[in-house]
């Protein structure tokens, strides 16, 4: 008698197990609606800046080629700043093994094919010599800030710029300064970039609303919470000069707006639709027996 009792108290408790669990479930769904349906029924300032940074940066990044078309609402306007915050810490990061690392704009050395696979495929236009660099995966700011240099709607005045670009490598500052060392430390140069900002006309007319940054490596090795010595990264996103500008890096924070996500930079830099056509059909054509997603 006391077992059957026993297993209908226990029968009982599984029973009330799966409505608890069924009502939390139901509960989590609607308030994941309810917060859906506000924000999608209320798109915050924010979120209309950032559609118009969007457009805006695309647009200034991929002018037309016709020289004869204005730049207006396109003019980038690039800050100068001190060799400290971008070419010395470049030239920091050179050493007997890695000199080379960064070099042709950042893409890194040259790659060649690779003389099997030559005689495999002789005649074969798939691989470009021109389009594979052996490019570091933290290469971005570097890269960018080479190809803004190349832009054809540069402007000296600040003021008739729809952007401004500050051109801190600041992924290159933290990866020196990740390990071993205090936060005093890895937090110098973004406390010294938010003096240098605030000191500059440009920036106070808008308090940086108007200025973005480019950072190699993911949000929250720039966003340290705390001051405790274990604690990860920096603070250079918490800055106060920094905090209104936006941030285009490799990974992006999922609750910061101004963030904005960029692809990590692979050894493929085609500059032609024809080189990934012609890479397309090449890999195409390989016998592959597994894929692999990241």
């Amino acid at each position: 008698h006391a077992c059957i009792v026993h297993e209908r108290e226990m029968m009982q408790r599984k029973i009330i197990h799966r409505k608890s669990f069924w009502i939390l479930g139901v509960i989590a769904l609607w308030w994941f609606l309810c917060i859906f349906h506000f924000i999608s029924s209320n798109p915050s300032q924010q979120q209309t800046q950032r559609s118009s940074l969007v457009t805006q940066l695309s647009s200034s990044i991929n002018p037309k080629s016709d020289p004869k078309e204005a730049c207006d609402g396109k003019y980038i306007y690039i800050h100068s700043l001190p060799t400290v915050f971008n070419e010395d810490l470049l030239s920091s990061t050179c050493n007997e093994v890695m000199c080379n690392k960064y070099i042709n704009g950042g893409l890194g050395p040259k790659l060649e094919e690779e003389e099997e696979e030559e005689e495999e495929e002789e005649g074969s236009v798939g691989f470009s010599k021109h389009a594979w660099f052996s490019t570091d995966e933290y290469a971005l700011e570097v890269i960018f800030h080479s190809r803004m240099n190349q832009y054809e709607c540069l402007t000296n005045d600040p003021s008739r710029a729809s952007l401004i670009y500050v051109p801190f490598y600041g992924g290159l500052d933290i990866a020196r300064n990740l390990w071993g060392t205090s936060v005093s430390v890895r937090d110098h140069l973004s406390e010294a970039l938010g003096t240098w900002l605030r000191a500059q006309k440009s920036w106070s007319e808008k308090e940086g609303q108007n200025h973005f940054l480019v950072c190699g490596r993911m949000s929250w090795d720039f966003r340290r919470q705390t001051n405790e010595e274990s604690d990860w990264g920096n603070r250079l996103f918490l800055v106060d000069e920094v905090k209104n500008m936006w941030n285009l890096l490799v990974e992006k924070s999922l609750w910061h707006d101004n963030d904005f996500a960029i692809p990590y930079p692979t050894d493929f830099h085609p500059t032609t639709m024809a080189e990934v056509e012609n890479w397309q059909a090449r890999v195409r054509k390989k016998e592959r027996s597994s894929l692999m997603a990241f």
